[in-house]
């Protein structure tokens, strides 16, 4: 017999878990619960699992979990859930943030979709396929279905906060983010498939940071199934690799260290105050080399002797003013061949010899002085 797929099981086990108790038709209930899959489907998918072993121990268990949610109703009103407009789920500015704080790499549009199709599956209790966001193509399907691995605790915990930011602006504050009956009503059942709880999770995250190996070897591997393994590193994600938690950590201290010092401020510390670089890490608990990389982000290169030379001022003087090397290298303590090299840097085109004698350069020149 073979085995239904996950995607056919659980719209049709959540669609017999309704109909417990009630004199509601398959085509009802899945219609209440906004099923992906048709009637029909359900109740060959039913008829499929009435024929498995383990049928008993499953109807015992869909009782259990009806007694329980008639007696305790969930604090999610999922039908309500299903009709938001989950469009801005997870904003693009948002998502970059996230990754600049977390050390994400961004990556295209997509990755951002694969995250907006996560949760908006934890929130809505539909399938991605019902997202706004996947496009009816296998390929992206594919690469939604390996999305779990690109997941680290670090990233995990903003993007539920992201979700949690979602529910807030729809007016649903007084629900939890998501939900799930307590596990322990199927504690002592046989219930069809591998058992989550069974698998080595420390095994599971060292498999998935080997970046070459398949999710659906690393299934294989450890004997359970695709499904088990992108649920187990959704709710439990790997940490990073020691080199992508270097990377992590570089990135982090970066983004704090541009969060910390606006262009203006660093301008005024590292050229009008000439403190240095170490100085100035010093002051916003960072290393020299992330100074040396704000620098950089900032367009200022990074001086190895004498005061370092603003771009927006070199250019100002240069190009706007029309002062010449000479006069600007004096100003700042550089030579004229220093200065050209900094232009050059800098992208500030390089007059001809002659314009800087002509008497309008001159004059600015007495001007300035």
């Amino acid at each position: 017999m073979t085995p239904c797929s996950s995607a056919q099981v659980r719209p049709a086990l959540s669609t017999a878990l309704l109909l417990v108790g009630t004199t509601l038709t398959v085509g009802e209930a899945a219609d209440r619960l906004g099923s992906a899959v048709p009637a029909g489907g359900v109740t060959r998918t039913l008829a499929h699992l009435r024929n498995a072993p383990h049928w008993d121990d499953t109807l015992t268990a869909l009782t259990l979990l009806a007694d329980h949610l008639r007696a305790e109703p969930p604090p999610i009103d999922y039908e309500r859930r299903r009709r938001l407009d989950y469009r801005d789920l997870l904003p693009e500015d948002l998502w970059k943030q996230i990754c600049r704080r977390t050390g994400t790499p961004p990556g295209a549009g997509q990755k951002a979709d694969f995250a907006r199709c996560l949760l908006f599956e934890r929130l809505s209790g539909l399938p991605a396929s019902q997202s706004p966001f996947l496009a009816d193509d296998y390929d992206v399907r594919a690469k939604l279905s390996g999305f779990p691995r690109a997941l680290t605790p670090a990233l995990s915990g903003p993007l539920d906060q992201a979700a949690r930011r979602f529910l807030d602006d729809h007016g649903l504050d007084e629900e939890p983010v998501y939900w799930h009956p307590p596990l322990h009503l199927l504690d002592g059942l046989e219930l069809p498939g591998p058992n989550p709880a069974a698998v080595d999770l420390a095994a599971l995250h060292d498999l998935t940071r080997h970046e070459h190996t398949a999710l659906s070897e690393i299934a294989r591997q450890l004997a359970t199934t695709l499904d088990v393994i992108r649920h187990l590193l959704e709710n439990h994600p790997a940490p990073a690799s020691p080199t992508a938690a270097e990377r992590f950590e570089r990135r982090v201290a970066q983004t704090a260290a541009e969060e910390t010092l606006s262009r203006a401020q660093f301008v005024d510390l590292y050229c009008v105050q000439r403190r240095t670089l170490a100085e100035i890490a010093a002051m916003i608990g960072a290393s020299r080399k992330v100074t040396g990389r704000l620098a950089r982000h900032h367009g200022i290169a990074p001086s190895a002797g004498g005061p370092p030379v603003d771009p927006a001022w070199f250019h100002h003087q240069y190009v706007t003013q029309r002062r010449t090397l000479r006069d600007l290298g004096h100003e700042v303590g550089r030579s004229v061949s220093r200065m050209s090299r900094i232009a050059k840097d800098y992208g500030i085109p390089i007059r001809p010899p002659t314009d800087a004698g002509n008497p309008q350069s001159v004059a600015i020149r007495r001007l300035a002085h």
